[in-house]
């Protein structure tokens, strides 16, 4: 059996940095877990994509998205999309920020 495909946009490796960026300012070390956890929740999510719940979004190209936390860090959200074999990552949020303001952006 073949490992399940995670697939992230660029936007999400944005988020991705900038998310451990941020962490890495005040503790090196959590940013490293922040990084660690964020992987494993990727791969949890391509073996069940449908685990994370649905996400409604007024951008008919985010049909289907769904959300879910990091693991070990619920203030960060992933957004992503069940694909064939795996999942598309779309954006790795803070919980605190405007979400609904940023997919609006993308439309």
């Amino acid at each position: 059996m073949s490992e399940p495909t995670i697939l992230k946009t660029p936007l999400a490796r944005i988020d991705l940095a900038a998310c451990w960026g941020y962490i890495a300012e005040r503790n090196p070390e959590a940013a490293h877990r922040f990084r660690l956890a964020a992987e494993a929740t990727f791969a949890a999510l391509a073996r069940m994509p449908n685990i994370g719940a649905p996400y409604q979004v007024r951008n008919p190209r985010l049909q289907g998205l769904r959300c879910t936390r990091v693991r070990r860090f619920r203030s960060y959200l992933i957004f992503y999309r069940p694909i064939d074999g795996g999942i598309d990552v779309i954006r790795v949020l803070h919980a605190a920020r405007d979400v609904a303001a940023l997919f609006d952006e993308l439309e």
